[in-house]
């Protein structure tokens, strides 16, 4: 890989050996060396879809989580009665 960084983002691809399989990873290269977007993101996009695993859920602080109530689903009738 050329280019500043180019080592180590091979590396990191590298590491993705440590938790996919060695053919996986390298389906994987193939795909994003073809497609031309060789990167770390794609790479393990590529072995998460061909694994089928999904990706670790991202956990959201406290402040950001939203709780709504469930719609009023009689508001939409109460709409369509005035329209007529």
């Amino acid at each position: 890989m050329r280019g500043t960084g180019g080592y180590r983002v091979f590396a990191e691809i590298l590491l993705l050996g440590l938790r996919f399989d060695l053919d996986v990873l390298a389906q994987a290269l193939g795909r994003a060396l073809s497609s031309g977007r060789l990167s770390l993101q794609s790479v393990r996009q590529v072995c998460l879809n061909l694994t089928h695993e999904l990706p670790e859920p991202v956990v959201l602080p406290e402040a950001l989580v939203l709780t709504l109530a469930p719609p009023d689903l009689s508001r939409y009738d109460a709409l369509l009665s005035v329209a007529r």
